[in-house]
């Protein structure tokens, strides 16, 4: 007699893939222009349908949208972020910033875009392609980036790129070190400016390293160097 065998079937559970959701601000005319997680349906997905914004994706700023001033409504973790704009955008912190898992924020086409406070934009890299970058924000705040508490980050300046930086803290709060600082890498034909709020004799932002490989620095008017007990070294080890 032949004997049945009970085989066990292994249910296996995916992970749902992430895709890229692109910026519209249209939902409706209170929050139009608010980016929160899972509330107004101010995105499109890959198949064109109107969605609300799910953590864990990708998210995509283009020219498409006619809503240039976006509000950060909640805290809200894309995968990455890319600005693909030849028309200037900003993008203000209310009640929420963008925070982890973002590992790259990138930011390619001719126009600005203004983190206007601290909207905590990247927490490992950010790669300015072409265009203007600007961040600003209050003193001991961060608007571009997560650069305390142990953790560092890679600001890469291309080619036609331009990091522009508002207040001296405007790219993290803590004490210059290579722990939690910020590596600028700016390359032939690439500006890195410091610009408005950047004072005398102070500390300037929280730079740990800065590579010039053909890249400009910009320095305020009148700027005589930062605090002589915490240096603000190029890549090289030389102050600048």
């Amino acid at each position: 007699m032949k004997k049945a065998l009970a085989v066990g079937v292994a249910v296996v559970g995916f992970a749902t893939c992430a895709e890229t959701l692109t910026w519209t601000g249209s939902d409706d005319a209170s929050n139009g222009n608010k980016w929160f997680t899972d509330l107004t349906k101010n995105w499109t997905d890959e198949s064109g349908a109107q969605v609300q914004w799910k953590n864990d994706n990708d998210a995509r700023f283009d020219d498409s949208s006619a809503c240039r001033d976006v509000v950060i409504g909640s805290n809200v973790g894309p995968r990455t972020t890319t600005f693909d704009v030849n028309t200037d955008m900003t993008l203000t912190s209310s009640g929420g910033v963008i925070t982890y898992p973002n590992t790259l924020l990138a930011k390619y086409g001719l126009g600005t875009v203004w983190f206007k406070n601290s909207a905590n934009a990247s927490q490992n890299r950010v790669e300015v392609w072409g265009g203007t970058l600007r961040a600003s924000s209050p003193n001991s705040t961060r608007s571009l980036g997560n650069g305390d508490s142990g953790n560092s980050y890679d600001i890469v300046v291309h080619d036609g790129g331009k990091v522009w930086v508002d207040e001296r803290n405007a790219l993290g709060p803590s004490a210059v070190n290579a722990v939690n600082g910020v590596h600028v890498t700016v390359y032939t034909n690439g500006i890195f400016s410091l610009h408005n709020g950047i004072q005398n004799n102070q500390n300037i932002q929280n730079i740990a390293t800065l590579d010039l490989l053909g890249g400009t620095l910009e320095l305020p008017d009148g700027y005589k160097g930062g605090d002589q007990t915490q240096p603000w070294l190029d890549g090289n080890g030389n102050r600048v």
